[in-house]
């Protein structure tokens, strides 16, 4: 007797994701580069070519063979539901304000952008990024008067780079590293994630609360020390 809790078929993982995402089909159509009438008969049937198979991981930044195995293969829904945990939705940043609030009481930075096609832009995402990390290290060793300025120098940076078609996407998590030593308890720590991503990014979407959001896949977040 087969498994009950099996997915049917690729159009079950196809639609968990998707609705993950808060994508309709018409925005999965649209983020992976096939019709409309393919996502639905993959969702439907789960039949589809390799290509579309290709082209629907790489918009949910998973990997196809995720989406291609052989039906007595099917992940169960619980491997389903561990790989969606996987995914985090870091919130759009559009003030100083907001951006500091993520930084300030972080325990380390971890940033990321696309390849800079100019020395503009690369000089622009180091100084963002920099500007952030100087300001989040001596925040409590600076007057209110100074912790204004440092809001108003990363609004403006901000406001620079949506004006170059960037947008800013951020959130913070907690993390934790595990002694060897059996009963050492963790060290638990939180990191702020900070991205640069072209503002006509497709994997962007408006979720229900009308905030965009920018969905991403950590490694593991558990780190060991002696």
């Amino acid at each position: 007797m087969k498994n009950e809790s099996k997915v049917r078929h690729v159009g079950d993982i196809v639609k968990e994701l998707r609705a993950q995402f808060n994508w309709s089909q018409v925005n999965l159509a649209e983020y992976s580069g096939v019709s409309e009438r393919t996502i639905q008969r993959l969702e439907k049937d789960g039949t589809a070519e390799y290509d579309t198979l290709l082209a629907v991981a790489n918009a949910f930044k998973v990997d196809v063979e995720f989406l291609k195995f052989k039906p007595e293969d099917f992940p169960t829904e619980e491997d389903l539901q561990k790989l969606l945990k996987e995914f985090h939705f870091l919130q759009e940043v559009k003030t100083g304000k907001v951006m500091m609030d993520f930084v300030v009481g972080s325990h380390a930075m971890h940033s990321d952008h696309p390849q800079p096609k100019t020395d503009e832009e690369a000089s622009m995402f180091g100084a963002f990024f920099e500007n952030c990390q100087d300001w989040g290290d001596i925040w409590g060793d600076i007057p209110q008067g100074g912790r204004m300025d440092a809001i108003m120098a990363v609004h403006q940076q901000i406001e620079e780079l949506n004006a170059a078609g960037f947008s800013v996407f951020s959130e913070t998590r907690k993390m934790k590293m595990v002694s060897q030593e059996k009963d050492k308890e963790p060290f638990r720590f939180n990191t702020v994630t900070i991205m640069i991503t072209p503002s006509d990014n497709p994997t962007i979407f408006t979720n229900e609360q009308g905030l965009k959001t920018l969905p991403v896949r950590y490694a593991d977040t558990a780190y060991s020390f002696a």
